[in-house]
């Protein structure tokens, strides 16, 4: 299965579709001023050159009257957030003064206008926003490639110092694989209990991660070689993220229902946890993706959740714990058998983090400087969605009694089937094999009755 998996996503990866580069086309109204794009530049302490930066105008249309090209960084004084790019006009005191660089052409120049040069920091990471300004007040069509690069970072010059790095990708890549092999070998085992519905569910929704940090990792290394961006890993890897959360989440509706603990697994179950779930993830797909190709968001620097429609998603995802806590509560009180309750109380409290993490995740962005954001709630995330995948994996372990997760009671071996094989012969060694019992009983009282009436 992960001979085909890999086989697809390289042959995916071998076809270059869209850059990531900063490419394209763009309507700059009259008099005013738009974001090509921004970068995060390394910074050398000694005061060397920290970025490249190389940009060049294929076409303007109409040709007519001057355009400025403009850089602004982070600082306070410069470009510190989207607030600031109010009021900026050509040639104003104000755009000369927060301005790191300026330089004005004539339309009529172009295609032949290019310009390139280095870049120096020496305190920390820095953004830097590359805006194109209208100085003729007629409405034009701008035609662009821009390419930024840190020198300093080697192999991974391509990336900008706020993306997670490649290593990072390929290490949780790597525990991907190790889990997903586990959970593979015990679905492999000699039991029908083994491909029970809910352990095929937890191994597709460890599946859907690997198979993400693959597309992930291989999206990654064709950027980091070539500059530009796999499309179809990149949503490959999108999609595969929100699937394999959907699925774990799926799974923890269900038990907190008592769903395989004290109850059957049923179709309908599975199918009414979906329903209310995947409209969620669907929307985070679409808030993501906009996240990384929407032009309104190189103006920003912020987290794509603590926008208005990312805090609605944050707050429903409060919903869900908040049913989740519900369901459990509801199924603690249901249950009379003291390890049952003691499961809801400390494995169903613990398995709630998976809720958490979107709005902890929010909340650390407001504390973490914009080009460490990413890698750590990356990792934060992760290991997270592994350690509840790992409980599960441990948990629902076949032909094993747990002492915490009651999957295999024998009063549920319909339900989950853990110890239905040892109840494979169990009509032969009963003493009415071959009877039926009730048909016996009743044979025997007809007797009982004879006797009766000859001694009357």
């Amino acid at each position: 299965m992960w001979n085909f998996v890999l086989a697809v996503l390289v042959a995916f990866s071998l076809q270059k579709v869209q850059a990531l580069l900063a490419k394209g086309s763009i309507v700059l109204p009259a008099g005013k001023t738009v974001l090509l794009t921004k970068f995060c530049f390394d910074y050398d302490p000694s005061g060397g050159t920290s970025g490249d930066w190389h940009l060049e105008i294929s076409d303007v249309s109409p040709k007519t009257g001057n355009i400025g090209l403009v850089i602004f960084d982070d600082e306070a004084n410069s470009y510190p957030d989207e607030d600031a790019m109010r009021d900026f006009k050509c040639g104003s005191e104000r755009l000369e003064r927060t301005s790191k660089f300026a330089e004005y052409f004539d339309t009529k120049e172009v295609p032949q206008w290019k310009v390139a040069m280095p870049l120096t920091g020496h305190l920390r990471p820095r953004w830097w926003y590359v805006a194109a300004i209208d100085c003729a007040g007629v409405e034009r069509t701008l035609d662009y490639s821009l390419h930024m690069t840190n020198p300093r970072q080697g192999w991974q010059s391509e990336f900008s110092m706020d993306r997670c790095g490649l290593i990072s990708l390929i290490f949780v890549w790597c525990v991907y694989v190790a889990l997903a092999s586990v959970q593979q070998y015990a679905i492999r085992l000699q039991s029908e209990s083994a491909r029970h519905p809910l352990r095929l569910l937890l191994f597709a929704a460890i599946a859907a991660a690997c198979a993400c940090m693959l597309a992930e990792v291989i999206h990654g290394a064709w950027f980091a070689h070539t500059g530009y961006s796999q499309v179809v890993a990149y949503f490959a890897g999108k999609f595969l993220k929100v699937l394999s959360k959907c699925l774990l989440m799926s799974m923890l509706m269900l038990l907190s229902q008592g769903i395989c603990i004290s109850k059957p697994l049923d179709a309908v179950n599975l199918w009414q946890v979906l329903k209310l779930l995947a409209p969620f993830f669907v929307a985070c797909l679409f808030l993501e993706v906009w996240g990384e190709y929407s032009q309104s968001r190189t103006y920003s620097t912020g987290f794509i959740y603590c926008t208005y429609f990312g805090g609605a998603l944050v707050f429903a995802d409060l919903g869900f714990l908040v049913i989740y806590l519900q369901n459990l509560y509801s199924s603690y009180l249901a249950e009379f058998q003291v390890e049952r309750q003691r499961f809801y109380r400390s494995w169903g409290v613990l398995c709630s983090c998976t809720f958490i993490v979107l709005p902890f995740s929010v909340l650390l962005s407001f504390v973490l400087s914009p080009w460490v954001r990413a890698e750590t709630i990356f990792i934060l995330t992760n290991a997270v969605h592994v350690a509840m995948l790992t409980s599960l994996v441990v948990g629902l372990w076949p032909d094993r009694a747990q002492t915490v997760f009651f999957f295999d009671d024998e009063a549920l071996a319909n339900t989950i089937g853990i110890k239905s094989d040892s109840y494979a012969n169990l009509l032969e060694s009963s003493p009415y094999r071959g009877t039926h019992p009730a048909k016996e009983a009743f044979e025997l009282d007809q007797k009982d009755v004879a006797q009766c009436l000859s001694l009357a």
